[in-house]
């Protein structure tokens, strides 16, 4: 299964580096020993690679104090304190330096069960720099990307992401093929998202249009939930809506057009239901638990919604 030659070189692979930035803070290394996904991209077996940083320093125990604190709640360090003799009084922060100041050797063989390792101030380093780059490459492709949806470049834009997440030591999505990504349904939503206005978006004024399209887009073709780092700084589009939640409303009536649309093609299915959410307003739920038939279903999003967080409604489809 893993084939590493003798003379390789961790730091030139980035699941090494990915791994060790997991420990800028303490953590548990065994969480990553039976994970079939890390030895997979480290191409050895997670612990291997974890003990190896330790043998080169990258990475040690946490300190005494964060190991107890982590192991003890609040009412057991004052019965080990108690034990002892000493002050059960302040914050835990407080009890754990009281006890391993008095009693250190001891305290230590209490946690030497506890293993949660830590970059060292050399490991830090490499996984700073590795986290900078990574950060740098990723807003660059975000910038190339953007300039793409300003021209209209749906196609172009939907490539470069497939190819930034192709690239990924764990790309997003899960069974997504990214090296041979389909983007025939992306581009009918880009489409949709900049030329189809949602009416519950009707009172929006056109100078504020293209920066929510753009989010929306952003939002859908990235798999995230929100627009604002996507926007202009500042940005206010007058409305109750905040932006986030105006710009989920133009991807939202893309994504429920075009599901429409798939379900008419399917030729099975004939009606369609809405789902509302738990907290969705007193318009949107009264058609919870209505069947309509598909060229009569109402419009999504609600355009008479009325929760601050939009309306989330989806068509559902109903199969005979």
């Amino acid at each position: 299964m893993f084939n590493f030659s003798y003379n390789f070189n961790w730091k030139n692979s980035r699941a090494h580096l990915l791994l060790l930035s997991k420990f800028m803070y303490p953590r548990e290394p065994r969480y990553y020993y039976d994970q079939e996904n890390w030895a997979r991209v480290l191409n050895e077996p997670a612990q291997k690679s974890i003990k190896r940083f330790i043998n080169e320093n990258m990475l040690v125990n946490a300190d005494l104090e964060y190991r107890v604190s982590y192991k003890y709640k609040v009412h057991e360090l004052k019965e080990l304190l108690k034990q002892r003799g000493l002050s059960i009084s302040g914050i835990k922060k407080e009890l754990v330096s009281r006890i391993v100041l008095a009693d250190r050797d001891g305290t230590s063989k209490l946690v030497a069960d506890v293993e949660h390792l830590l970059c060292t101030q050399s490991g830090r380093e490499i996984a700073q720099k590795y986290i900078r780059e990574e950060t740098d490459k990723r807003s660059k492709v975000e910038q190339q990307v953007m300039i793409l949806l300003q021209k209209k470049m749906f196609e172009g834009a939907i490539v470069e992401v497939s190819k930034y997440e192709a690239e990924q030591v764990f790309p997003r999505g899960i069974g997504i093929d990214w090296k041979r990504y389909d983007t025939k349904r992306e581009i009918e939503i880009m489409n949709l998202i900049f030329n189809s206005k949602p009416e519950i978006m009707s009172k929006l004024e056109d100078v504020n249009l293209e920066p929510l399209q753009i989010g929306a887009a952003m939002m859908e073709i990235w798999g995230e939930s929100t627009a604002t780092k996507w926007l202009p700084i500042n940005f206010n589009t007058g409305l109750s809506l905040d932006n986030d939640t105006s710009a989920r409303m133009f991807l939202f009536n893309a994504i429920n057009i075009t599901n429409l649309k798939q379900y008419r093609e399917s030729g099975v299915v004939n009606y369609v239901e809405v789902l509302v959410t738990a907290n969705s307003c007193d318009s949107c739920k009264k058609s919870q638990g209505k069947r309509y038939k598909i060229n009569e279903a109402p419009i999504l999003p609600n355009p008479n919604c009325t929760n601050e967080l939009g309306c989330r409604c989806m068509y559902l489809a109903c199969i005979e």
